[in-house]
């Protein structure tokens, strides 16, 4: 089994269900791996980083699955109150939280470090601000 399309929906659904982030994103403004050209910011971006291990019990049984996903926001410009609140809205969202979800597998998350970085040329247009943090999930069967 491969736990990790499991919880790219995980992640998708968590955050688009809180309704605190949707007033800070929108109601479309969580995406996987990519931005669509015509996306609104802010937004919330999220991608697999890492596959950080299975951890194995004895024998060949896998006990569960660890990989690490970059979960942010992402704005146009400079860092905003709104990337901040953003930010702080994910942390609060996925930070601690278990639940057993899609095929009876318990995802749960844990951060392991802060992001923030600015991107972009010199025009304002085209400078984008990140701010998020690297979230180690566990993912077992329940």
């Amino acid at each position: 089994m491969n736990e990790v399309p499991r919880i790219y929906k995980w992640i998708q659904a968590a955050l688009l269900a809180d309704v605190p982030l949707r007033a800070i994103i929108g109601t479309a403004g969580v995406y996987a791996d990519r931005i669509p050209a015509k996306a609104a910011f802010p937004l919330a971006l999220f991608n697999f980083q890492s596959p950080g291990g299975d951890v194995a019990g004895s024998g060949p049984v896998r006990l569960m699955a660890r990989p690490e996903f970059q979960v942010k926001m992402v704005g146009k410009g400079p860092l905003s109150q709104k990337l901040q609140d953003g930010s702080d809205r994910i942390d609060e969202i996925l930070q601690n939280v278990a639940a057993v979800t899609f095929d009876g597998i318990v995802i749960s998350a844990r951060r392991l470090s802060p992001v923030a970085y600015a991107e972009g040329g010199a025009d304002a247009d085209q400078q984008y601000f990140h701010l998020g943090g690297i979230y180690r999930f566990d993912a077992y069967k329940a």
